[in-house]
């Protein structure tokens, strides 16, 4: 019997997520000596967008991760990875600032990165169900 060639199969966005996830969580336990110490000085509301930066810069460098493998669908995980790298660093920007709002590049920032969110997961969707 004949060995069947191996074909690589794509990875799919929630498994990408999903590898996000545990990413962010050894990075945390890699940096929790330091990072309990600012942790400590920052406001809830600081506190809350550190952790939303993190998770999306996560996020960002998993899919830029998950592109060099040369999967089909490379140049997409690529503009995603772009895409959840400047949403990370909004948050932090907005750590500053106090408000997604304000100053109204912060706004345009986001709002442009969640049509860019947007715009990747309807071209995926629409890849993925023309390859079956």
């Amino acid at each position: 019997m004949a060995a069947r060639p191996s074909v690589k199969i794509p990875t799919p966005f929630p498994v990408v997520l999903a590898e996000a996830g545990l990413l962010g969580i050894i990075f945390i336990a890699i940096g929790s000596g330091y990072l309990w110490e600012f942790i400590n000085r920052l406001q809830p509301d600081q506190l809350f967008n550190f952790c939303e930066g993190l998770l999306w810069t996560v996020i960002g460098v998993t899919f830029a991760w998950h592109a060099f493998r040369k999967t089909k669908y490379r140049r997409l995980q690529i503009g995603a990875s772009v895409s959840f790298l400047l949403f990370g660093i909004s948050d932090f920007i907005e750590m500053r600032t106090g408000a997604w709002y304000t100053p109204w590049t912060l706004f345009a920032l986001k709002a442009a990165c969640v049509l860019s969110f947007l715009i990747h997961l309807r071209i995926y969707m629409t890849t993925k169900n023309k390859n079956g």
